[in-house]
């Protein structure tokens, strides 16, 4: 059946709210026990729903804009669908476990366990767009976090996130860049990270991490979505915080292979972690060793000799000569040298052989009179 709130209602006893067919709150309700849903249950905007526990098992939760959901109890176990409206809220004095899936569509939406722990373990938190704060240490272990698949979106976690086994993605859905991820405790248990990255318009999706990590680098994984990846010019600010560290991240560059001749990396500048790109230094000390190869041509094998020559040894009637000619040369020579060309350092041996013979004719005069 259908239960309806049209105003103000407080519960009169020990009172539990069980639906197992469709509940509107359309107006404030308080001094409940527990609240049981496996069925629809929808609160209008602005009004407040009150108990001690919360559960649900099937069905749909909904809260509209500014709407709150209030206990105070010890249990709050989110095990179906979970919808926040724009400023809509979550009060629990303990543990917030969420196993189905909260979804967030609007802006200023927030989470609060009042002992600071939420497991979304096995579960999803699904800032479709908009935003939410989450306030408390998160355990997302073979969870998902996904923020930004119909819109920009963001979320704020304040306290600790565990990803032990969990997906942190910001590349769901509608593809765009900008959405963000803040956490401004630690990260344990780091794992993967979903972006989103524009290379020609030069943006990405953020990640804000004000603490450190623990258990492993944050990797970045970025979906490129078939774009060119040559160079792409200035770089491209991926986090930020006191955390952004090359300590603290890494990346995986199997997006980027099909540009062999341009290096990607991560730079820190300052409290900012940047991609970007140059083309690779093996190319530049690859042709300091050509030079190599040149330089031990020119001044071993192919030896220039003075166009001078000296003065007759004795005086001669005739100021004019000629003759003949021959030069046989040959031999070996190495030659070794190391090119640093932007940190990568290449070294080449060069081993010739070489002979040759030469003959000529002559014909000069040694100051003859014109």
């Amino acid at each position: 059946g259908t239960f309806t709130v049209t105003d103000t209602l407080n519960a009169a006893g020990p009172t539990d709210l069980i639906n197992t067919g469709t509940a509107n709150i359309d107006g404030d309700f308080s001094g409940l026990l527990d609240i049981n849903n496996s069925g629809d249950l929808t609160l209008a905007d602005g009004v407040g729903l009150s108990g001690t526990n919360f559960q649900s098992t099937d069905g749909t939760v909904a809260l509209g804009a500014g709407a709150q959901l209030n206990t105070t109890g010890t249990t709050f176990n989110n095990g179906a669908a979970l919808d926040l409206g724009a400023g809509a809220t979550i009060n629990h004095a303990n543990t917030i476990v969420n196993s189905g899936t909260i979804t967030v569509n609007g802006a200023g939406a927030t989470i609060t366990s009042d002992t600071g722990t939420i497991n979304n373990n096995g579960g999803t938190l699904a800032v479709e767009a908009g935003s939410v704060t989450v306030s408390g240490n998160v355990s997302n272990n073979g969870g998902t976090i996904g923020i930004g698949s119909a819109g920009v979106g963001s979320a704020t976690i304040i306290g600790n996130l565990n990803n032990t086994g969990g997906q942190v993605d910001l590349a769901t859905g509608a593809g765009g860049t900008g959405d963000q991820l803040i956490v401004n405790g630690n990260i344990t248990s780091a794992g993967t990270y979903q972006f989103n990255i524009d290379l020609q318009g030069r943006t990405a999706d953020v990640l804000t991490l004000n603490g450190a990590t623990t258990g492993g680098q944050v990797e970045l994984v970025f979906d490129t979505a078939g774009q060119n990846t040559g160079l792409f010019g200035a770089p491209i600010t991926v986090a930020r915080g006191t955390g952004a560290t090359l300590a603290n991240f890494t990346f995986d560059d199997a997006p980027f292979d099909n540009s062999p001749l341009v290096e990607y990396r991560l730079e820190e500048r300052g409290d900012t972690l940047v991609l970007s790109n140059l083309v690779d230094p093996a190319i530049g000390a690859l042709s300091g060793n050509f030079a190599l190869v040149q330089s031990l041509l020119g001044s071993v094998i192919n030896r220039p000799s003075s166009p001078f020559v000296s003065g007759l040894a004795f005086e001669d009637d005739d100021p004019c000569g000629s003759g003949t000619w021959t030069r046989i040369q040959g031999g070996s020579a190495t030659a070794t040298g190391d090119t640093d060309s932007g940190g990568v350092v290449l070294s080449a041996t060069v081993d010739a052989t070489f002979s040759g013979l030469q003959v000529g004719y002559d014909f000069g005069c040694f100051n003859a009179a014109a």
